[in-house]
């Protein structure tokens, strides 16, 4: 009678096993196929649609994000991150570090933004932001200005030359529509401290548009940044053809924090 039980209960966790099977290659393939296409949208709301389903449905669609991660289409690759920053990643943690060695700048970039959210920032990630920065590919670098500023705590940035430098040339972007990330730029730049900040903005303080962040870092930095006051003295003084007042005022606003009065 008990083995009788037993195997009786053994075949309905079998029929159930079969039965979740055939679900998961029917259905749930379907579903997943359809949340993929509305991540794949241009419209917003498709693809926040989208981009939700595979959060709630997590990790049914991993293997398809990670590919697209890993692929040659920046789209996809910025929207498979922006997924992957919502969902527990520890269950993928070892591709995502694997995928950010990547001989693959894209992959690199892509999947170092993602490690943010996976563990303590390291030496790799933030090279992978100066990468992005460097990139000439405005998604990345406007997403690199993003991560630094807002996704690494000040304490957390592991300053570098390399990273001071990109920063520095991202005050000079000349597309109107990251001129903004400037401002940002700066703040980081502040943010590595005066060792790695000061040399990228006194030089910036030489060219009109870069100086107007520059300055506001400056200011930033205090006394920490005395060697520029030289420089922000000529400005403020209207000196080497400075006739805008704006830029006067910032820049004798600075030397006042800076000077501690």
């Amino acid at each position: 009678m008990y083995r009788a039980g037993r195997q009786s209960a053994a075949r309905v966790v079998g029929l159930f096993a079969i039965t979740l099977s055939l679900l998961i290659s029917t259905g749930c393939g379907r579903l997943t196929k359809e949340m993929l296409a509305d991540l794949d949208s241009e419209n917003p709301d498709t693809w926040g649609r989208g981009a939700t389903e595979v959060i709630e449905s997590w990790p049914r669609a991993s293997g398809e994000l990670l590919a697209w991660l890993a692929g040659a289409d920046e789209v996809r690759a910025r929207k498979a991150a922006q997924v992957l920053v919502g969902v527990p990643l520890a269950s993928v943690g070892g591709e995502i570090r694997r995928l950010s060695k990547s001989t693959d700048a894209r992959t690199r970039f892509y999947a170092s933004r993602v490690r943010v959210w996976l563990e303590a920032p390291d030496a790799a990630i933030l090279d992978a932001m100066a990468e992005g920065l460097e990139s000439g590919v405005r998604d990345r670098r406007d997403l690199a200005c993003y991560v630094l500023i807002a996704e690494i705590p000040p304490g957390r940035l592991l300053p570098s030359d390399r990273l001071a430098a990109a920063l520095g040339k991202a005050l000079t972007w000349e597309d109107p529509k990251e001129r903004a990330m400037g401002g940002v730029a700066a703040k980081v730049l502040a943010h590595l401290g005066p060792r790695y900040a000061m040399p990228v903005l006194i030089s910036a303080l030489e060219d009109h548009e870069a100086m107007w962040w520059a300055i506001g870092a400056l200011a930033d930095l205090g006394p920490a940044a005395k060697d520029a006051v030289p420089a922000l003295e000529r400005i403020s003084n209207g000196g080497e053809g400075i006739d805008d007042g704006q830029r006067k005022q910032k820049a004798w606003n600075a030397l006042r924090r800076i000077r501690g009065s």
